[in-house]
């Protein structure tokens, strides 16, 4: 092998250990831990999200003071915890 070849090839392994390197940090405690909390944040957003829009859908459409008739009849029967 000649000297450019070394010399590239040991380019690519400085590369390669940079990118190793960086995946250990990656993977301490404290960045799992904030992945974490901040993907069940993201996931309880959403879902506050999706059900406010079907609740928002229902009422537009009309479904939801049947249920609310129903639940307020259930509740006249002593059917329902106080």
């Amino acid at each position: 092998m000649d000297d450019k070849a070394n010399e590239l090839l040991l380019a690519e392994i400085r590369n390669l250990t940079q990118v190793i390197e960086k995946l250990v940090k990656r993977q301490s405690p404290w960045y799992s831990f904030g992945h974490g909390m901040m993907s069940s944040l993201g996931y309880f957003v959403g879902a506050a999200v999706v059900v406010s829009l079907i609740v928002y859908l229902l009422q537009k459409i009309g479904v939801m003071p049947m249920i609310s008739n129903s639940l307020n009849s259930l509740n006249q029967l002593g059917l329902m915890g106080k």
